[in-house]
Order: structure tokens, then sequence, then C-alpha cells
């Protein structure tokens, strides 16, 4: 699967780092999380909108929130109901 990914930010949370993506596929946008702990990494993905604008203040809402994998699908529904 092929896609496109713009950085929008990093956040430190405790002792691991997320990075945050606006990801495009087709005409559909969304958030990548990417987690890194040592060496282990967990990414995680939402497609929510074909509205860019919309995912990209989305994303740095998310992003300025330090919103991590384990609670992003509940952010993301939250956002677009």
């Amino acid at each position: 699967m092929i896609y496109e990914k713009r950085l929008v930010g990093e956040q430190t949370v405790t002792d691991y780092k997320v990075v945050y993506y606006l990801i495009k596929k087709d005409n559909f946008f969304g958030i990548e999380l990417q987690e890194t702990h040592n060496t282990d990494i967990m990414c995680e993905q939402h497609y929510f909108t074909e509205d860019e604008c919309f995912a990209e203040e989305a994303c740095k809402l998310i992003c300025d929130g330090a919103v991590t994998c384990i609670t992003i699908a509940d952010i993301v529904c939250d956002l677009v109901a």
C-alpha cells in the first residue's frame, strides 16, 4: 500500500517519543502516530476525512495534546462525531 505522509510534529511523553504525520491515500486524509521506546516502534493510522484542511488542523490539535497510540482511536471518533 502506497500513501503520502507529511510531518506534523513530535512530542516526548514520559520515556518515549511520539511523531505525528498527516497521511493521504487516494482522496482520504488522516493521521499516523509513530511511538518509539528504545528500539521498539509502534504505529497507528486512522483515515477520517476527505477535507485536507480539517485533517491538518485535527493533526495539529492531536500533536499539541500529546495523544498516544493507546487513545488515538477514541480521539478521532470524538473529532468526527
